[in-house]
């Protein structure tokens, strides 16, 4: 019965008739706070927001009139998040409509991206305009804002997102100025594990063009740090959508070629760089043999650890790397060269479960796909009081509130296969 007349309340409000509209208002308002649920509440804020957002003058002023604003008020000093961002944004389009509306046109302007997708054709005279724009979004971006949309979903394109890759494919690499790259640093973070469904053409073939910038140019670093998320995620997900494999995408459009000279050039003075060239470049060659004339480098950069030492994503994004690298055998002599016994070690008793998992499954390639002497050689370097630990969740494994529920099992899943391995090994 509730749902009922709700759904006809909110029809009345949005009739021609100023007293239908009135005591619509008046009744949704009425129910909802007088409702100790906080969703209701939260519904009743939506629906006042949207009034002033797309409603009439006569609309706003009707809203003006009919809701409870000393309750509101109040709600800007509850105990939800939410429930206190939206009171105040309420509040504001009473009383300053003419800067809200001001900011509302920035807001939509920005979801449509239109001076992105008119500056694609005429990039010297709109560029500071992008660049302008871009500053904007990035700043929308780190406050966690939903006025930039990040998702991108299978079969839909995203305004944003779209628009923003088509420019970039527009640019000539000498074009590529900071801010048209840095904002992929803030997407890379604002998508989070969304960055998986981007392993589209459509995505990838802009980015592999913008390799060609010269290489002391501080933005190869936010190329190459989110070509190297976007890579390592690939085959995680099932979600492949994708005309061909990434290793053929990249060399055929000379992507390759790039990364493996900017990984050898002594000029990049940048560790970091060099680090997330090599992730790219072992991600490409998962189960694959990297070829004689740059393996060694490749696989030197993916165990040697970032300057700052705690830069566990970075460690993570190597050690997923080799992981991969380790489906085929011919990359095995030059992976557990080194300090490889010392990085098993370091990395199964890590406290950071991405890291721990992704160097047990390491040392099961290894395993699985080795010789009975890589195997030895992994048996002898596993913490093998960890990884039986690890079984029973014995030990500190640092969660990330992000996380999926199931990654705990994960890892105990993965350590259980490990301990099985070790223990058959003769």
């Amino acid at each position: 019965m509730k749902v009922r007349l709700l759904t006809q309340l909110k029809i009345g409000v949005f009739s021609s008739e100023k007293i239908q509209t009135l005591n619509s208002l008046s009744s949704i308002a009425g129910l909802a706070f007088n409702e100790q649920h906080i969703g209701k509440k939260q519904c009743v804020l939506y629906l006042g927001i949207a009034l002033f957002e797309f409603g009439s003058e006569q609309t706003r002023n009707f809203t003006i009139e009919t809701l409870p604003l000393q309750f509101i008020r109040e709600l800007t000093h509850f105990d939800d998040q939410d429930l206190q961002e939206k009171s105040f944004i309420l509040l504001s389009w009473v009383s300053s409509q003419e800067e809200m509306t001001k900011y509302q046109e920035i807001k939509q302007d920005l979801k449509g991206q239109n001076v992105l997708k008119d500056a694609k054709d005429k990039i010297e005279d709109k560029g500071g305009l992008v660049i302008t724009v871009l500053e904007v979004a990035k700043e929308l971006i780190f406050q966690d804002n939903d006025f930039i949309p990040l998702s991108v979903d299978f079969g839909e394109d995203n305004e944003f997102i779209d628009s923003l890759f088509q420019f970039q494919d527009a640019l000539s690499p000498e074009q590529a100025t900071g801010t048209f790259t840095q904002i992929l640093i803030y997407i890379m973070y604002g998508m989070e594990k969304e960055l998986q469904d981007m392993k589209r053409d459509k995505y990838i073939i802009p980015l592999v063009k913008l390799l060609q910038i010269h290489p002391n140019k501080n933005d190869l670093y936010d190329i190459t740090c989110f070509i190297s998320r976007v890579v390592t995620s690939f085959e995680e997900t099932g979600k492949i959508q994708i005309n061909e494999s990434l290793l053929d995408i990249f060399v055929e459009n000379g992507g390759l070629e790039k990364l493996v000279n900017y990984l050898k050039d002594d000029e990049i003075e940048n560790e970091r760089i060099k680090q997330h060239l090599a992730v790219i470049i072992g991600s490409l060659h998962k189960a694959v043999k990297i070829p004689d004339d740059f393996r060694e480098v490749v696989i030197n950069n993916l165990k040697s650890l970032p300057e700052d030492d705690d830069d566990d994503e970075l460690i993570h994004l190597q050690v997923a790397s080799l992981s991969r690298l380790a489906e085929n055998e011919e990359n095995h002599e030059d992976i557990i060269s080194g300090n490889f016994s010392e990085n098993l070690i370091k990395y199964i008793s890590s406290e950071v479960e991405d890291i721990v998992d992704q160097e047990m499954m390491l040392a099961l390639n290894l395993l699985q796909f080795g010789s009975q002497q890589v195997r030895l050689k992994v048996k002898e370097g596993v913490p093998w009081d960890v990884v039986k630990q690890l079984q029973y969740n014995e030990i500190n494994i640092e969660d990330d509130e992000d996380d999926d529920d199931n990654d705990q099992k994960k890892v105990k899943i993965t350590a259980e296969l490990l301990d099985q391995w070790i223990i058959s090994i003769q």
